[in-house]
């Protein structure tokens, strides 16, 4: 055969030989379909999503100016290169079980602050509000735009109209009530605003290039700087994630890499040894060693042509209800092409083992070969009585390499939903609760939302006539339930880091008493108090976001500079380092000495930022909270947290990583029983002819499809104990690594009963489907054409 002739004929061979063979055409058309789609919507997924957060990012608000004059937002009103809106608040009031919070606002800042489309109007007479769906829920009122509202603003309970309502939910127990500048003005003349603003036309910017626009608009204005709150939320947005995404990417790429070769050289593998005796006979006939291998590399192009042209189709699909806002034609088109050029990669490095065995083989060999592969009788042990269980033994032990890819497909699904599930059920959202919360059940903090939701001249204000104060101790401490107070002294500080950027953290005052409890959780460096004291020296945590949010690779003797209450920077050294969550229970991110502290803030005399009850055994900790609430009814900014709030928390965060790791489990598992399946079939249609004779001599039908169901058995009995086996020990490995990364806290091993008796459980049943199908498919034939 020579030239396009030779093409042609070698073509047509594979095409016919894919088309005799339905069961390994289909089974690696899925495979493929699988395997493409699976890297496309995890690689769109990622891509979308960074897409979506930098769409979501235009129009959103940047920088927040607090506590400026009309001056100040008359000013920025007039200049062309930024949007912005103001608002003014009257205060936060506590109205026994919630709190409402009492501001203004204006459309611009609903437009930068991407609230909900407001039904009705803003309010602009003194007895107009706006409220938010969460706040009729909270007061169990069925008032629409337009009814009247009993609500107390501080002077007893008034009737309001409502002008409008904002169909969103509140965070915490605090809910929003809109009024008019006119209200505002009345009960509190002068009130200070705080401006919501961004600069126009900074798409593509970095974060440096922006906030220091930022400083430069700051600066035209004399708005100082502890005024300067930058957006988080808009920054994290905007923010490139490309080496976490690609991590991901690769990670999940290799996985499916080996799971898929596994497969597909399973089923080339197979199919090569049904057809062995066809190879010789071509060979004998004239056929090179190299048109073979041409043969078994044309039947991969067919197959993954088919497969990644609907794998792209189906993962594009799935990529865009997944996450819609962020798809994009052109990546869709470009991820699919490189997905399809990696599964190619694949499918050509899975196949080159089995045209290398179609190649090499040679009449004489093909037929000793199928001799062995057909009847495999060791005289030996000839003597061994004949059961069924012993003829599904013969039929899973006739090659051994196949029963073993077979097994370690679907052993693989186990092994991943076991060691993945073991360690996320092994974590105690309770438990890690109490780390956070390690001297008490019940948290109260100043401030509404908490220090971190204040600048540092704000909480300033607030700490000099704090709350929380020896009184409040004093009728805490006499109350039954309560078995002891752990106070936590700290305050926001402004903080330059290393790099130059400036943001506001909340640093906690440390005192001797402390020291030996952070020294268990020490990394690196030594923790002195006294030359802490003497030397402005700091311990901060080796938490990941000093690297994701600040770029900062904390070392020792790195120097920070903290504003005091005058404004003037103060130089701090990095002593210590320590373990991220380590158990203090503050805001654990800065430590500095509480002299050191009250020397930044020398007009603050109580630095008491947190209190953490620790309740007697006997005591419900929800009923202690109510009456603890009830001593704060005229007292605010108070913000409360139990410790059942922040382990439902936690427990909603495990939650969200069972999602996606069961996903791959599902994924994986169509893998092996798509193995599973070409095995069974192809052992039945090599070993017909030998169940055929056994028929002749009185093998009956239910006796056959009892070994088929014994063979399923088998193979999952060796795939069981493989997910058993390995699945425990990776479970165990990954239960200490990540104890010891303090992820999640401590760990401890716990077997997942309940995910492995569901796996268990659908392994058995599928074999049982397949081996119904597969004595149906085998009785369509007669036993004459089965013996043949």
């Amino acid at each position: 055969m020579k030239g396009n002739n030779e093409k042609k004929v070698i073509g047509h061979l594979a095409r016919q030989d894919l088309n005799s063979v339905r069961l390994k055409k289909f089974c690696g058309i899925l495979t493929i379909i699988l395997s493409t789609a699976l890297i496309i919507v995890v690689t769109l997924y990622f891509v979308q999503t960074q897409r979506f957060s930098i769409q979501d990012a235009e129009g959103r608000y940047q920088a927040t100016f607090m506590d400026v004059n009309s001056k100040v937002v008359n000013k920025m009103k007039a200049m062309k290169n930024v949007e912005m809106g103001e608002t003014r608040t009257l205060g936060t009031l506590n109205q026994g079980t919630y709190k409402i919070t009492i501001r203004t606002m204006t459309e611009s800042l609903l437009k930068l602050g991407r609230y909900p489309e407001l039904k009705g109007k803003l309010p602009e007479m003194e007895k107009e509000v706006v409220v938010t769906d969460s706040y009729l829920e909270e007061v169990q009122s069925k008032a629409k735009i337009g009814d009247s509202i009993e609500i107390d603003l501080g002077d007893g309970k008034e009737s309001y109209v409502i002008a409008g309502i904002l169909p969103m939910q509140s965070t915490a127990d605090t809910h929003s009530i809109y009024v008019s500048d006119k209200l505002i003005e009345r009960k509190m003349p002068g009130a200070l605003y705080s401006i919501y603003f961004k600069i126009n036309d900074t798409q593509g910017w970095n974060e440096a290039g922006i906030k220091s626009e930022i400083d430069k608009i700051a600066q035209q204005l004399d708005v100082p700087k502890d005024s300067i709150v930058y957006s988080s939320y808009y920054f994290s947005l905007i923010s490139q994630k490309s080496i976490q995404y690609i991590s991901v990417i690769l990670g999940v790429s290799l996985v499916i890499a080996i799971i898929s070769s596994i497969v597909i050289y399973s089923i080339f593998f197979v199919s090569v040894l049904e057809r062995i005796g066809k190879y010789g006979q071509m060979r004998t006939l004239g056929m090179t060693k190299k048109q073979i291998r041409k043969i078994i590399k044309i039947e991969g192009n067919v197959l993954t042509l088919k497969g990644c042209f609907w794998g792209c189709v189906f993962g594009g699909i799935i990529a865009y209800f997944i996450q819609p806002k962020g798809w994009y034609l052109v990546n869709t088109i470009l991820i699919s092409g490189m997905a399809s050029a990696f599964v190619y990669f694949v499918v050509m490095l899975s196949l080159y083992k089995p045209a290398k065995i179609a190649s090499a083989a040679s009449p004489i060999e093909a037929l000793r070969y199928f001799a062995d592969t057909e009847v495999n009788i060791n005289r030996k042990h000839s003597y061994k009585k004949i059961t069924l269980w012993r003829l599904a033994l013969l039929s899973v032990q006739s090659n051994k390499k196949k029963t073993f890819l077979t097994i370690l497909s679907l052993g693989i699904c186990g092994i991943v939903l076991m060691a993945s599930s073991s360690y996320l059920n092994s974590i105690d959202p309770y438990n890690m609760a109490k780390k956070s919360m390690p001297n008490g059940e019940i948290k109260i903090e100043l401030g509404t939302y908490g220090p971190q939701s204040y600048t540092s001249k704000q909480y300033f204000d607030l700490q000099k006539n704090n709350i929380l104060n020896q009184e409040l101790l004093k009728k805490l401490e006499d109350m039954q339930a309560v078995e002891s107070i752990k106070q936590y002294k700290g305050t926001v500080c402004d903080i330059t880091l290393p790099n130059g950027d400036t943001d506001i953290f909340v640093v906690d005052g440390i005192q001797s008493g402390d020291i030996t409890n952070l020294k268990k959780f020490l990394v690196d460096g030594e923790i002195d108090f006294k030359k802490m004291q003497q030397k402005n020296g700091i311990v901060v945590s080796e938490a990941s976001e000093w690297e994701t949010l600040w770029d900062w690779e904390v070392k020792i003797g790195d120097t920070i500079n903290i504003l005091d209450s005058e404004g003037v920077p103060v130089k701090y050294e990095v002593v210590g380092i320590v373990e991220n969550g380590a158990d203090y229970g503050g805001y654990n991110m800065v430590y500095m000495p509480l002299s050191n502290m009250e020397e930044l803030r020398k007009d603050v005399l109580n630095l008491t930022y947190q209190l953490s009850i620790k309740t007697t055994s006997d005591t419900n900790v929800s009923k202690t909270e109510d009456m603890i609430r009830k001593m704060f009814q005229n007292e605010m900014p108070i913000q409360f947290t139990t410790i059942d709030d922040v382990a439902a928390s936690y427990k909603q965060r495990i939650d969200a990583y069972r999602k996606p790791v069961y996903g791959l489990v599902i994924f994986v598992g169509i893998f092996g029983i798509v193995n599973l399946l070409n095995m069974l079939f192809s052992n039945m249609a090599t070993r017909k002819r030998e169940y055929g004779m056994l028929q002749c001599v009185g093998l009956t039908d239910k006796q056959l499809s009892s070994i088929v169901v014994k063979e399923g058995i088998l193979y999952s009995v060796g795939s069981i104990s493989i997910s058993l086996i390995f699945g425990t020990i990776f479970g165990i490995i990954l239960c200490n690594v990540f104890s010891s990364f303090s992820v999640f806290g401590k760990v401890i091993y716990h077997f997942p009963f309940k995910e492995m008796t569901v796996y268990f459980s659908i392994l058995i049943i599928v074999q049982m489907i397949f081996a119904y199908i597969i004595i149906n498919f085998y009785k369509r034939e007669s036993l004459i054409d089965r013996i043949k």
